[in-house]
């Protein structure tokens, strides 16, 4: 049977329609390929981390971060609210007390013995972070209040009652390669001259799982502490991202002993 000359042409386009599109499912590329997923843009993030030692001392963390005209993935203004609540024990009765005696300072021991401490601190920050392929560094500054309460009352402890001060820092990640990371969080507060340091580098176990060394330098008008460990950071449950670090720790104060940290984080 001929085919007019109107259903040749139709035949023939419909043999190329249908070469076409079994082309394109033979390349694994449709006519019309759907959106690609759209990736997560976080504006908040929130960190709660417990801190212990085996010197009598143990703090708990919170610290939200707000993205307030965009997403924490990009560059842009950020809002950083924190607070802590912890507490603490060191032996006073071996430590110098300078008692006033005329124009002279005599030292002394203070005889106290145990002292039973508790800190409240409470920052509201805002900053600025850059935000790149390779990590990010964010720079904040704000207003910080923090109460040190002690039991009994240690004259030689002048980091005691309510205070309020300015505190500013710095927080910032980068993978040198693509199986290496460092992360550097450092924080100063006029406040007693309070401060704290972690720097942390990293080798990548799993997809953003990471193990390695760790330092931390702590401390303010009244004790000193470093510390030296190692971490494990980006465990993954869901959204959830879980890190645990251990070590070694030495106070001017409280002496020698040992630590442990646990970080979580999540971002929405």
């Amino acid at each position: 049977m001929m085919l007019s000359k109107t259903a040749l042409p139709l035949a023939l386009c419909a043999a190329l329609c249908s070469t076409a599109r079994a082309a394109d499912w033979y390349t694994g590329v449709p006519a019309e390929a759907p959106p690609p997923p759209a990736t997560p843009r976080p504006t908040v993030s929130i960190d709660l981390s417990v801190d212990g030692t085996s010197r009598n001392s143990i703090a708990g963390a919170a610290i939200g971060k707000i993205a307030p005209f965009g997403s924490l993935v990009e560059s842009g203004p950020r809002i950083r609210v924190s607070t802590v609540i912890g507490k603490y024990a060191y032996d006073a009765s071996d430590l110098p007390v300078y008692i006033p005696v005329g124009a002279a300072f005599i030292p002394s021991n203070s005889g106290y013995g145990r002292v039973n401490g508790t800190l409240e601190d409470g920052s509201f920050m805002v900053g600025y972070e850059v935000v790149s392929n390779q990590g990010g560094v964010a720079f904040y500054v704000g207003p910080d209040a923090m109460n040190h309460s002690l039991s009994p009352f240690d004259p030689g402890n002048q980091v005691r009652g309510v205070s309020v001060g300015a505190k500013v820092g710095v927080e910032a990640f980068a993978r040198p390669t693509e199986s290496t990371m460092v992360a550097l969080i450092a924080y100063y507060s006029t406040v007693h001259n309070s401060y704290y340091t972690r720097l942390k580098f990293g080798l990548e176990l799993a997809d953003y799982v990471y193990v390695g060394p760790e330092a931390l330098a702590l401390g303010d008008n009244y004790f000193a502490q470093w510390r030296a460990g190692a971490h494990l950071t980006g465990l993954k449950f869901g959204a959830l991202q879980i890190g645990l670090s251990s070590g070694y720790l030495r106070d001017r104060v409280r002496g020698g002993g040992a630590y442990g940290i646990l970080d979580t984080h999540i971002a929405f």
